[in-house]
């Protein structure tokens, strides 16, 4: 089996752009057709460069570090507005910055929960959406239950203070 190519695909760039919530790294790569790449947790936008060496040449493949990941500002102590809608407004202040009416959108994990919210909230700025291995609202509790806790065990991992210095 052939190994994903994750070094950076010909072409791409990157820029910050400053919004109210924070200083966020965007990855572009081709021209054509935007088309936002939300990654998941514990990700940034760096999971899509294998895909992005093989459909450059017919899209604009825009793939932001969402706030608090990769490149973008990490934030000091909580913050209410670091949940999916805040994140999807981050979303929208990239598509305004970029003057992009409407877009399609991929997204994984986390990401897609934050599209989740995009599109509830703001359905015409989506063109088409694509989500998988996403978080489904109103679960709840049930992850938690006998038989689940063993599929999920990093997400609570990844929530004690020592784990960046132990994994990173």
């Amino acid at each position: 089996m052939a190994r994903a190519n994750f070094s950076r695909p010909p072409g791409q760039t990157s820029e910050f752009v400053d919004l109210p919530a924070g200083r966020i790294h965007v990855a572009k790569t081709g021209k054509g057709t935007p088309v936002f790449m939300l990654h998941g947790w514990p990700e940034f936008s760096a999971v899509w460069n294998p895909l992005s060496h093989h459909v450059h040449g017919q899209f604009c493949l825009i793939a932001p570090d969402m706030l608090g990941f990769g490149h973008s500002t990490m934030p000091s102590g909580p913050r209410d507005d670091l949940g999916a809608d805040g994140q999807a407004d981050i979303v929208i202040g990239l598509l305004d910055h970029f003057e992009i009416p409407a877009a399609h959108f991929v997204a994984h994990d986390s990401g897609a929960y934050v599209l989740q919210s995009l599109a509830k909230r703001h359905p015409s700025r989506i063109r088409r959406l694509l989500f998988f291995n996403c978080p489904t609202p109103g679960v709840g509790n049930r992850w938690i239950e006998n038989g689940h806790f063993n599929h999920i065990w990093y997400t609570s991992f990844h929530q004690f203070p020592w784990v960046a210095d132990l994994v990173g």
